[in-house]
Order: structure tokens, then sequence, then C-alpha cells
């Protein structure tokens, strides 16, 4: 196992209009990984996300700063020396090679085609690559899920410090990315080594992961489990971005120390904050609830949602709208009035224009 570090990382790319302007893929970027964690970098579009993965893995080089493996510098250290595994969204299965050989090659690679037999078997074994049904087998033969499972067989029959996957399972319909994740964390946990995600799909980072980065513009925005970002995020950007449902999101100012909505009324505000200052409250819709007394909104929409099994209701009062979360077999129709909760202790405050969390 490696421990890697990234120490003030930043990778400028020059914008192909003729001008002399860059754009700033990863922008001073530090971080550490520790021997055998699993992380996951999670971000929108054009985050950086895939420019560090590359990073890290030594396919880019750095404009300034530096990856280290354990204490030696990446750029010191032989490709052939590296002991990494990647995996790709699109496979890179060698057509004419089938499934056994392209998960030996890396041991013939290093002449020790003795070892291939039994380590085909083992990586197989474990990733669910029958012996019979697919070793045999070249990639046009393969399914995608199939193809999937050789590629990341191929990754684990090496001699493995740090495998690194980017998109791995995209090409997946929902069934098979779910086995697909449940396999892959048991090979993680079987060959312990350190492990680095690309990936848009929350769900796929909080069950594969130990820690996700979620990153904006090259800049890391939140780090640490998924929970913590779920629960205790410390931006705007991060509270809007990690969680299915979303939280809702309504603009106040300070009154009397208060948050202050004209509709909504006064909430308590965790600590001093200079009065007008424009502060958004932000609620899960899990902790606004059915009440005989509240503000009474307009249901816009109902919607089940399986399989967890809730009503996820749209409200809509005045200029404002919000969701919130109820039991499946609450009755509960389009246009109906309802009276709305919101749990004090379960609200967040960010400062509107920085974003900053107020705690």
């Amino acid at each position: 196992m490696t421990r890697i570090t990234v120490d003030h990382v930043s990778k400028y790319y020059d914008l192909k209009d003729g001008t002399k302007q860059h754009v700033r893929a990863v922008d001073d970027l530090t971080l550490q990984i520790k021997s055998g964690e699993s992380v996951a970098i999670l971000g929108p579009s054009g985050s950086g996300k895939t420019t560090l993965l590359r990073l890290i893995a030594g396919l880019e080089t750095p404009d300034s700063g530096a990856v280290y493996y354990d204490d030696l510098p990446l750029s010191q250290i032989g490709e052939q020396n590296r002991n990494i595994g990647m995996v790709f969204q699109d496979y890179a299965l060698i057509p004419h090679w089938d499934a056994q050989h392209t998960i030996g090659f890396f041991l013939r690679l290093r002449r020790r085609e003795q070892e291939v037999p039994a380590h085909v078997h083992r990586v197989s074994k474990i990733t669910g690559v029958g012996l019979d049904y697919l070793l045999g087998r070249f990639p046009n033969q393969l399914s995608g899920g199939e193809k999937q499972r050789v590629a990341i067989a191929r990754a684990f029959a090496r001699d493995l410090n740090i495998l690194l996957f980017d998109e791995p399972f995209a090409n997946l319909d929902a069934k098979f990315r779910a086995t697909a994740r449940v396999e892959l964390r048991r090979l993680l946990d079987e060959f312990s080594v350190t492990s680095v995600f690309v990936t848009h799909d929350q769900l796929e980072a909080a069950s594969l992961s130990d820690r996700i980065i979620l990153i904006r513009q090259g800049h890391i925005e939140q780090l640490g489990p998924y929970e913590h970002l779920h629960d205790d995020p410390e931006n705007l950007f991060v509270a809007n971005f990690v969680g299915v449902p979303r939280f809702n999101f309504l603009r106040g100012k300070v009154v009397d120390s208060n948050w202050y909505h004209p509709s909504l009324g006064t909430y308590l505000l965790p600590r001093a904050v200079p009065e007008q200052t424009d502060v958004t409250l932000a609620i899960r819709p899990d902790a606004i609830s059915l009440a005989e007394e509240g503000v009474v909104a307009r249901v816009e929409a109902v919607t089940p949602y399986f399989p967890e099994r809730y009503l996820l209701v749209d409200v809509v009062y005045g200029d404002e709208s919000w969701q919130l979360q109820v039991p499946l077999e609450t009755k509960i129709n389009v246009n109906d009035a309802v009276a709305c909760r919101f749990d004090q202790k379960s609200i967040l405050f960010f400062n509107t224009q920085t974003g900053a969390r107020i705690a």
C-alpha cells in the first residue's frame, strides 16, 4: 500500500481560442490520501476531477507543486515501478486478446509466466469472472458488464500499490451498477490497496469510499466521509451539491439577531450576525413535517419514491416553494392546503453573498 500526497499542485490548460489565456483545471490543491484508503473525487462537470486523477497517476505533469508516493516524488519513480492499476470508462480492452490473456498481461510483461494461471484464477474468482464462462471470450463477445469485470480483473492482476478509477461504471445500467459496486467493494477489502475514484454518482462515491473530495473549479470545497458532507456542509455549494433529495433554500435577512422572512417568520441563528445581512436558510425535505398548525402552503406536485418508499411533496407559498418528505401512505393530493412545520434543530444557515456556513 502507498500513501499519496498532492502538494500545492496546479495544472493549467491553454484556451483554444487564439488568446494566451488559460483555464485552471487544478489550482494550488493540497491533499493527502492515507495508505490503504479509498477516496472518491466528486464534483460537477469541468471541476477538475479527471485532471486531478491524471496528475495522481502521472499521466499529466503539474505546472507547479508535486505529487508524492509515500515520500518519493512521482517524477522520480519510473513508470514500471509505480505499480498503478487503472480502470477507465471505456475499459480499454485489446480486441484480439481474450479475457484470460488480458487479465494475465502484466504478469507476462514481467516474465512471470508461471504465475499466470494461479493469479488469473484467484482474481477471476474474487471478481466473479467465471473461468469457463468468460475467460476464453474476446471483447466483441462480452456485454458491457462483462467488459467492466474483465477490466477490473486486469487491474487487480498486477502487483498493485494504487488503483485508480475514472467513471468505471458509467456505461452500465442501474442494475449492473449496483452489482458492480458490491463486487468492487469486496475487491478493495480483499486486496487492501490505496484507491482513488472519479465519479459523478453520489451513491457510488458513498458506498465505495472512506472519504470524498468534493471539488469545484480545481479547488477542494470539502473533504470527509459522505455523511459529513451530507449532514454538515461547510458552504452553500456543498449543501446544494450533496444529497438526494436536495436541501430547500429560502432567502431571508437578519432582523433583531434572527433570520427573518416576511411570510415565514423568524428562526434563531446559531451566532451573532450583523443586522440586514442576507442569509439563506437550508433545510432537508425530511426535516419538514405536516402539522395542525404552521405555514399553510398549496400542494403543487406529489412524487412517490422507491425503494425508499416515501412521497416527495412540492408546495408553494406566495413566491416561495419547498419540498417535504412524508410517508408513502399519506393521503395528500395536488392543490391541497397543508400546514408545514420546520424542525429548528435541522436548519442550517449560510451567508447568501459569500456562501459560508453560519455556525
